[in-house]
């Protein structure tokens, strides 16, 4: 037997003993262990919350099961998830009275929708088995021990601002979450369902990226613009390549990828927006905005993202007040696009 082997059982022994006395535990009444849970969970669930209060976002949430890994321990409100498991002292989010439990998880992580998963970098939201949200992610230890690293923002900040990105999508089950299910039920495709889809369907085409850059570009410099009145012939201007885009290639596809487009630009540019404001926050992440931007940005590289950040930065540009963000998290599955050309010039 190797090293590696015994030092593997040595871990797994050594966590079965600190475990063992709760083979049979009884999650309801039973007194939290003292063992604190990790202080980043805290400081995420204060970070929804200031991006909340500065947003005017609705004062409670949706429901969700929570589950939090490092390289040896889960910490999850998901009874689902659990087999063996001890109560622990853990934060509330919005007032909602949470319980939390932690165990090993010998390198298994079970999901409320039945999958179960290797630990790894991955963090999203979905719906369980009944039908209640989860959201998984692992802690920070885990993104140091993996590498992740970022020159703008530093791990924690990044790893923050994943939390509100991803736990956005969580709010949003019952609206354009379930429009996302539906268009991917009805409808065959030819590359994997993600929020990419579109750019994977054109990532070759030299054409596509060159007006789509254009678009994107005139977007960002929109928003950058100092007076009223050059804002506002950026934004018609890349709204009408935006229409051009997709009447010259996404049409032709059919119409629900025009959907599509419109669906993802509105929820990953919601995540990167509250990423955005938690970073500037100077309570929040207390940075400057153009290195708030940049590290949202990351090099443009995932597209919905880059675009719709960019709607919804222009959008607030347009937006006395902050109730237009609340649509974006009811079942009325309005898109900014179509929210963002209705407006006034």
């Amino acid at each position: 037997m190797t090293k590696k082997c015994i030092c593997s059982l040595l871990q797994v022994f050594i966590l079965s003993l600190l475990f063992s006395c709760n083979d049979t535990h009884k999650q309801n009444g039973t007194k939290p262990t003292q063992q604190k849970i990790p202080q980043e969970i805290v400081e995420w669930f204060e970070a929804w919350q200031l991006v909340s209060a500065e947003l005017d976002l609705q004062d409670s949430i949706n429901p969700v099961d929570f589950i939090f890994f490092d390289d040896s321990l889960v910490y999850t409100t998901s009874t689902t998830s659990t087999s063996k498991s001890k109560a622990i002292d853990g934060p509330s989010l919005a007032g909602r009275k949470t319980k939390w439990l932690v165990q090993p998880h010998f390198n298994q992580i079970f999901l409320p929708d039945g999958q179960i998963l290797q630990p790894g970098i991955y963090s999203f939201a979905a719906p369980g088995k009944n039908g209640k949200p989860f959201f998984v992610m692992p802690l920070l230890s885990y993104w140091k021990q993996k590498g992740v690293e970022s020159n703008e923002l530093g791990l924690n900040k990044l790893v923050t601002g994943i939390f509100l990105h991803e736990f956005s999508h969580s709010q949003q089950m019952k609206g354009l979450g379930k429009l996302a299910n539906e268009l991917e039920a009805q409808h065959s495709y030819d590359v994997e369902f993600t929020d990419n889809i579109i750019q994977d369907y054109f990532v070759d085409d030299s054409a596509y990226k060159k007006l789509f850059s254009e678009e994107i570009t005139l977007f960002y410099k929109a928003f950058e613009e100092g007076t009223a009145q050059q804002f506002l012939q950026q934004k018609d201007s890349a709204l009408r390549i935006l229409q051009k885009r997709h009447d010259r290639y996404l049409k032709e596809k059919g119409a629900h990828f025009i959907q599509l487009d419109n669906l993802f630009l509105t929820m990953e540019g919601l995540g990167q927006y509250l990423m955005y404001k938690w970073l500037v926050h100077p309570e929040g992440g207390g940075i400057d905005n153009r290195t708030a931007l940049a590290g949202v940005r990351r090099g443009g590289k995932n597209w919905s993202q880059e675009e719709g950040l960019a709607l919804f930065l222009c959008m607030e540009r347009m937006k006395q007040s902050n109730d237009w963000i609340k649509h974006f998290f009811d079942r009325s599955n309005q898109y900014i696009t179509s929210l963002f050309a209705t407006q006034n010039k």
